[in-house]
């Protein structure tokens, strides 16, 4: 008799619990899909070190970065909301940088390449350190949660000029500040003086030489000799200045 006592309110419940089934139903919130900065190499934060190349005339050098959701598409575009952190940020907003609007992860894609941050050139009597930085965290809003990988490090450094990879001191002789600005501007110079040599030049170097570019085809080898350094070959014999000694052209 206990034994019966003890055992009918659990068959109650049961038999409640199973004919609920076809009439009530658990609600659940439906989560929000994650976001994410990509390449998550310490899966908390990651680093971006950028500095202004030098031989870029803008005043301004804008970031892009590839943010990724954890979902999927969705018909509508939706903008992932980013904070900056201010215990990772030493430079100075509206003077050192400037962040876009908003990013936005287009309608029909999970993943887009935004611009995170515009970056203002310091100027040479800047008395800072030569690394200043910007934390910037996704932080969560209608659309998104933030992933591992929701905080980004973006730093601007600046310091003196360095060798690029494309000077070849049996063309252009010792390495001279003055003389690769003059190399550069003689070389955006064809683009009114001789576009098409200059188009075909651009193809491999870009519109700005990369510092890390150092070959190139022989074709566009003897058009760099001809049409840049020959020019400032007979400019120095001319104007001669301290710690320039182009070689003789054969």
């Amino acid at each position: 008799m206990n034994k019966l006592k003890l055992l009918f309110p659990w068959g109650i419940v049961l038999a409640y619990l199973l004919s609920a089934c076809d009439t009530d139903y658990m609600v659940y919130e439906e989560s929000k899909d994650r976001v994410y900065f990509s390449v998550i190499l310490d899966l908390e934060r990651n680093t971006v070190y950028s500095s202004f190349p030098y031989w870029e005339l803008s005043d301004q050098l804008t970031v892009s970065y590839l943010v990724h959701v954890m979902g999927f598409p969705a018909e509508k575009e939706r903008e992932v909301k980013v904070e900056i952190v201010d215990s990772l940020t030493t430079a100075i907003e509206g003077k050192d940088f400037i962040l876009p609007e908003k990013i936005t992860i287009p309608a029909g894609s999970v993943s887009v390449t935004s611009p995170l941050i515009v970056w203002n050139r310091r100027q040479e009597d800047d008395p800072r350190p030569d690394m200043l930085s910007v934390g910037l965290t996704i932080v969560e809003n209608e659309s998104f949660m933030p992933a591992l990988g929701y905080t980004l490090l973006l730093c601007y450094t600046h310091g003196a000029i360095n060798k690029p990879n494309f000077w070849s001191e049996a063309r252009l002789g010792p390495f001279s500040v003055g003389l690769l600005n003059r190399f550069l501007e003689q070389y955006n110079s064809l683009k009114e003086s001789d576009p098409v040599v200059y188009e075909y030049i651009c193809k491999y170097t870009g519109e700005h030489w990369s510092s890390d570019l150092w070959e190139w085809p022989s074709a566009v080898d003897y058009l760099v000799v001809k049409y840049i350094v020959t020019p400032l070959y007979y400019y120095y014999e001319k104007h001669p200045e301290p710690g320039v000694a182009i070689p003789p052209i054969m």
